[in-house]
């Protein structure tokens, strides 16, 4: 069931919603697909941190000010290079990580 937010109203059917787009989980195929992509966007990397969205992105702003978190990159289309990500989380809160 979704409810359209600017009217209330509850729908058991999206396509009357007047909800043009909505957010779901990928498939297991695409999930096995991505998994070694390297540049991931933020919403790609809170996925992958297995956090809320909301609570991953305040602590995305808060890594963001910190020295040594991954800076987006332009040049990548303002991805993360996510082996640095992994690195950066084992090396902050005690994660295996090779030297």
């Amino acid at each position: 069931m979704l409810k359209n937010i600017a009217t209330d109203q509850l729908f058991t059917n999206p396509s009357q919603s007047g909800i043009i787009a909505f957010v779901s989980t990928p498939n297991s195929e695409t999930l096995e697909r991505e998994q070694d992509k390297l540049w991931v966007k933020d919403s790609e990397l809170i996925r992958r941190l297995g956090v809320p969205e909301k609570q991953a992105r305040e602590a995305i702003r808060m890594l963001e000010r910190m020295t040594g978190f991954p800076k987006k990159q332009k040049l990548w289309g303002d991805r993360r290079y996510w082996p640095a990500v992994k690195l950066f989380m084992d090396r902050q809160y005690g994660g295996r990580h090779s030297a």
